[in-house]
């Protein structure tokens, strides 16, 4: 899949409410943490797939990210009084 990184435009600004910090730091903590479908350049420009360290069962960013809103729905919905 070809990238746009020549007419790309990155905006950054800075996040003051210390609650999104956490929240950006979470989301990026599972990013870094992937070793299931993520990639690395290495000095020569070649991607290399990422592979888990000695015996540790991948960890996949996507099932992180996923478990961590499924589990922020349940804590907003709350318990349900029976009809």
């Amino acid at each position: 899949m070809p990238r746009n990184l020549d007419r790309r435009i990155e905006v950054l600004v800075p996040v003051e409410d210390s609650r999104l910090r956490s929240d950006l730091a979470e989301v990026l903590d599972a990013l870094l943490a992937d070793t299931r479908f993520s990639w690395e350049l290495d000095a020569h420009g070649l991607w290399h797939r990422t592979r888990p360290k000695g015996r540790t069962e991948p960890v996949s960013a996507q099932d992180l990210l996923m478990a961590r809103a499924s589990k922020r729905a349940k804590k907003r919905s709350g318990p349900r009084s029976p009809s």
